[in-house]
């Protein structure tokens, strides 16, 4: 109702107009709302008239990552239960233990690339933010300040933990943004007094779903937002399926979404493994538009095993499907003296991807990032 009369975006829409006038809807009926509409139109969402029980909006940027920074709006009383969604979703991983972290952040107005900024609380807790997501600097204030806590991007994660450090002080590594590479739960593995936390949520709509500490699944923040999984006709997936996510807050009323789809894919979990009520996924994909479209029909997730990268002396390694056909391998070596062939590149498309495309193989230094500093580990172009 709220979104019906405050929202210029919606209040055109047919289900709107027949709520103002007093007739019922099924929700279902609602169209969903593509992310294509949220990018070119961002400020046919805001609201024009927040209550005040609501608190002042809040501003925020998205990471830019598409190309464009969108400004979203958020209430305070948003914030307040999605920190509350958060509290709730990452019990059991031991955080407030842990009285010094290290922290990741791009650098910023106020705040020299490389700077780092120490903040500590009336209970004796530390926290250092390092304004880089660049290892080597990363890396040496882990080891200075020998914090048990590490808080970043997966792929910073991955970066800092592949310098030739001890790093056997960590207790818990928390991640979020990015989708959790296997060769950084290869490394984790390594630390076998460290626990790994990894979340799952957007700048639009807040936390989504939490790694949870005893059945390993993500639990969906259904606290503050409405999560349905869907397929590519737009029909509910049931336990065990893969499907597009589509979102709708629940409390923010300074930028109202309904059945927004973010264009990311998850796996649903089985029901009965957790004592945890309420949906789980087993699997973060990622967007869906990264999926590679094989040769041969269908699409995937490609994956190369985390031993075969390390078999072959690759540190890190990207996929990019150019075309139907096409596809390149990027990877950084772990010695100047490594080069990944042309022929052991395509055994491993072969074998991981699809036995129908040709592999372009390219050394590089360091992995490119999107416009918003994100790694993705694919990426398809087609």
């Amino acid at each position: 109702n709220f979104a019906a009369r405050n929202s210029p975006y919606y209040r055109r829409q047919g289900w709107a107009r027949s709520l103002r006038e007093g007739r019922g809807i099924a929700f279902p009926d609602i169209p969903f709302t593509p992310k294509s509409d949220l990018k070119a139109r961002t400020a046919e969402f805001y609201a024009e008239n927040v209550p005040a029980s609501e608190g002042r909006p809040i501003e925020k940027f998205t990471s830019g990552s598409t190309g464009v920074p969108l400004r979203i709006l958020k209430t305070q009383r948003h914030f307040a239960i999605n920190s509350r969604e958060n509290d709730r979703l990452s019990a059991g991983w031991g955080q407030e233990a842990h009285k010094a972290a290290v922290n990741t952040s791009y650098a910023e107005e106020g705040h020299a690339p490389g700077e780092i900024t120490e903040t500590r609380g009336p209970d004796g807790s530390v926290s250092w933010r390092i304004y880089t997501f660049a290892s080597r600097p990363i890396a040496d204030l882990l080891c200075r300040t020998q914090a048990p806590h590490f808080n970043s991007r997966p792929s910073v994660v991955l970066g800092t933990l592949q310098e030739d450090r001890d790093f056997s002080f960590l207790r818990l590594i928390t991640t979020v943004s990015e989708i959790v590479s296997p060769e950084l739960k290869l490394l984790i593995t390594r630390l076998p007094q460290c626990r790994h936390f990894d979340s799952y949520g957007t700048v639009e709509t807040g936390l989504l779903a939490a790694q949870c500490a005893e059945c390993g699944n993500y639990h969906a923040a259904d606290g503050h937002a409405l999560i349905e999984v869907v397929d590519r006709k737009g029909r509910p997936v049931t336990p065990g399926g893969t499907g597009r996510v589509v979102v709708t807050t629940l409390f923010n009323l300074a930028m109202p979404l309904i059945r927004y789809d973010l264009e990311d894919v998850v796996t649903l979990a089985l029901p009965g493994k957790c004592r945890r009520p309420g949906q789980a996924f087993t699997r973060i994909i990622g967007r869906d538009r990264n999926l590679f479209t094989l040769p041969e029909g269908g699409k995937i997730t490609p994956n190369i095993p985390p031993e075969d990268i390390l078999a072959h002396g690759m540190k890190q390694y990207k996929l990019i499907q150019r075309s139907l056909n096409e596809v390149d391998l990027l990877y950084v070596p772990m010695a100047d003296d490594i080069v990944v062939g042309q022929d052991v590149a395509q055994k491993l498309i072969e074998a991981h991807v699809s036995r129908h495309m040709k592999v372009t193989v390219q050394r590089v230094a360091e992995m490119p990032l999107s416009k918003g500093g994100k790694f993705l580990m694919h990426e398809s172009m087609v």
